[in-house]
């Protein structure tokens, strides 16, 4: 999957489009930008075994190497004949990825990586182990790293301005 041009992949997509729009005009900027959205899809996967977990079902396992694969690089693969767009990135402190694709791709790449997941083990030991959790449970929980402080809207995205405390306690 490769994208021309530039592609910003952000939450809050109809506010940040207005500002990029209204931004590009006021500035007589000859640029095109499009909403794509429903088009696209990213599942995030982090922990101290992405990789091992990742390489297991990448068509190109090497290509996920420490060397080959450096943090905050971004690399066309494809994952069990998925194309990602994948980014190298941590928000909780462990490696991880972005996994970019394109929506009709979705479900194929969810498929791999829950049947990765599951293997050799029991469904109870499934239960006990990592679990998928959406974006704004992991944005208001699990963003550890400095930058994600700075920015104090990043602690309560759509949680209505509830304490943290709040979300953890409601998602047991």
């Amino acid at each position: 999957m490769i994208l021309s041009g530039f592609a910003l992949f952000r939450g809050r997509v109809v506010r940040v489009l207005v500002w990029v729009r209204r931004m590009a005009q006021d500035r007589g900027a000859n640029v095109k930008v499009t909403d794509t959205t429903t088009q696209y899809g990213c599942l995030g996967v982090w922990g101290p075994n992405a990789r091992t977990t990742i390489q297991k079902i990448a068509d190109e396992p090497e290509a996920w190497t420490h060397e080959n694969f450096p943090f905050a690089a971004l690399h066309n693969l494809t994952i069990k004949g998925v194309p990602v767009l994948a980014l190298r990135i941590s928000y909780v402190g462990e490696q991880g990825w972005e996994l970019h694709f394109k929506y009709q791709d979705g479900l194929a790449l969810w498929d791999a990586l829950h049947a990765c997941r599951s293997g050799a083990r029991t469904a109870e030991r499934i239960a006990r182990e990592a679990k998928p959790y959406g974006l704004m449970f992991a944005a208001n929980c699990f963003r550890r790293c400095p930058s994600a402080r700075a920015s104090a809207s990043n602690w309560l995205q759509s949680s209505g301005g509830w304490p943290l405390s709040s979300i953890l306690r409601n998602t047991r």
